[in-house]
């Protein structure tokens, strides 16, 4: 396992204000409930990926329902700009499967930041940036949030944000602006959204069309 930076507090981000490892600084045998479980996935390459191989090689890691609970994941797993290409790191609410057809996803979409390699350098720190604001409840709609994505691939690398109800647009475009500033991309970057039913019509992630766009 690669280890992350030893000291993950300090990163800055719009979420850190809500994910506290400590209320006392001088307590430090009392671990602090996140409001919901969360449960993080793996799944690696194979040679021929197919429905049915793909949910055999999703693999269930680890399981969290503390802030405490959730730094000790982060510093002793696998940085995702270390992944495989090809692999995926999944987190989403206990309960949630990792798939389109959930049927808590199944209505749903995702709002994606496409990484080039140019920007590689800042995938560690803006999929902590997701992880941060999504598990802290910082989104003003946070019942609309399913789980985030990170999908490490060859030519580029992706950050995706899965919400439940894809059709309500003033939802939507408020929970991409807020994606947005949590990242902390720069203001130029876009990030776009796309439904499920229309991955599950075309079988794949990401070539379809968006539907919105901040």
């Amino acid at each position: 396992m690669a280890d992350v930076d030893d000291n993950p507090a300090v990163t800055e981000s719009p979420a850190l204000d809500i994910v506290t490892a400590f209320d006392s600084p001088d307590d430090f045998t009392v671990k602090h409930p996140l409001t919901h479980r969360w449960t993080v996935w793996f799944d690696a390459p194979t040679k021929k990926q197919n429905q049915h191989n793909w949910m055999e090689n999703l693999k269930t890691v680890i399981t969290f329902d503390t802030v405490e609970d959730f730094w000790g994941f982060m510093n002793n797993v696998m940085k995702a700009s270390s992944l495989p290409t090809g692999s995926n790191y999944h987190i989403f609410k206990d309960g949630i499967q990792p798939m389109w057809e959930d049927t808590r996803n199944k209505k749903g979409g995702k709002w994606v930041l496409t990484v080039n390699k140019k920007e590689r350098a800042h995938l560690d720190q803006w999929w902590l940036n997701t992880l941060m604001a999504m598990i802290g409840e910082a989104f003003e709609d946070g019942d609309e949030i399913c789980g985030a994505v990170i999908s490490v691939r060859r030519q580029y690398d992706r950050i995706s944000l899965w919400t439940k109800t894809g059709d309500d647009k003033d939802v939507q475009e408020r929970t991409g602006k807020q994606f947005k500033q949590f990242l902390e991309v720069p203001a130029e970057t876009v990030v776009g959204y796309s439904m499920h039913d229309m991955s599950l019509k075309s079988n794949s992630s990401y070539n379809n069309e968006c539907v919105y766009q901040v």
